[in-house]
C-alpha cells in the first residue's frame, strides 16, 4: 500500500512539474509593423432622387413610375455602370388647419462605376428630371485587394526585418513567432467637396467635373515573438 501510494506521489509531481514547464514563456515581445501605399480612387458613387407632388396619391404614383422608367431606358444602355433603386415614400401633404391638400412622392436611385467618364455623362443626361442627393468616391474592391495583397507583403517583410534585429541586439540566434494579427481598413467612401456635387438643375444642365484624387491604403501587423533561450 505505502508503495503504491509512493508511487501515485511521485506520478502527481511529475504531472505538476510538467504542467509548470508548458506554462513558461522566455522573453516574449510584442512589436507592430505597418505599411501604406496611396491609391487612385476609382470608383464614383452618386445617389439622385425625383419627387412629385399632387392632389391624388395615385398621380403621385403614376408620375414617379415613369420618371423612373425613363431613368431605366438610359441606364440600361450603360453597362459599366450599376443602378440600384433606394427608398420610395409618399405621404399626405396639408395646410395650417391640417386639411388634405393633396399627395408628395420620392424616389431614390443609387448609381455606381469605376467608368467616372460615362458615370458623369449620364449624371448630366439625368438632371433633366432628377436630383443629385450626393457624390462620393472610393477604391473598388478590385483594386482595393490588389493593393492590400501588395501591401502585406511588405509588411511581412518589415516585421522579419525587425523581429530579426531585435533577436540579434538580444544576443540571441532565433525566434518564433507566438501570435500575428493582419489588419486592413474598411472601404469607406468619402463625400466629394459640396462645389462638385450641390448641382442645380439648369436649362443648359451640364455634366458634374469630378476629380476623385488619391486614397491611402495601410495594412498593419501586430505580432507577439518569443526568443529563444541564451546558450
Amino acid at each position: 500500500m505505502r508503495q503504491l501510494l509512493a508511487g501515485l506521489l511521485i506520478f502527481c509531481a511529475c504531472l505538476q512539474a510538467s504542467a509548470q514547464d508548458s506554462s513558461l514563456t522566455y522573453d516574449r515581445i510584442n512589436l507592430s509593423v505597418n505599411a501604406q501605399r496611396e491609391i487612385e480612387n476609382d470608383l464614383l458613387i452618386a445617389s439622385l432622387y425625383t419627387q412629385e407632388e399632387a392632389l391624388q396619391q395615385n398621380q403621385v404614383a403614376e408620375r414617379i413610375n415613369a420618371t423612373m422608367q425613363w431613368v431605366l431606358d438610359i441606364t440600361d444602355e450603360e453597362r459599366s455602370v450599376q443602378m440600384q433603386t433606394t427608398q420610395y415614400n409618399t405621404y399626405p401633404v396639408r395646410d395650417r388647419n391640417n386639411r388634405l391638400t393633396g399627395w408628395r412622392g420620392r424616389q431614390g436611385i443609387r448609381l455606381q462605376s469605376t467608368d467616372v467618364k460615362t458615370l458623369t455623362r449620364l449624371l448630366g443626361a439625368l438632371q433633366q428630371k432628377l436630383a443629385i442627393e450626393s457624390m462620393t468616391y472610393g477604391i473598388s474592391q478590385a483594386s482595393r485587394n490588389v493593393a492590400e495583397e501588395g501591401l502585406i507583403t511588405e509588411a511581412i517583410t518589415q516585421f522579419q526585418k525587425r523581429a530579426e534585429l531585435i533577436t540579434s541586439e538580444m544576443g540571441r540566434t532565433d525566434y518564433r513567432v507566438v501570435a500575428m494579427n493582419i489588419n486592413t481598413q474598411p472601404n469607406r467612401p468619402s463625400p466629394l467637396p459640396y462645389q462638385s456635387r450641390a448641382l442645380a438643375i439648369e436649362a443648359d444642365i451640364a455634366a458634374p467635373v469630378v476629380e476623385l484624387g488619391l486614397q491611402t491604403v495601410v495594412v498593419s501587423i501586430s505580432a507577439t515573438i518569443e526568443l529563444d533561450t541564451p546558450r
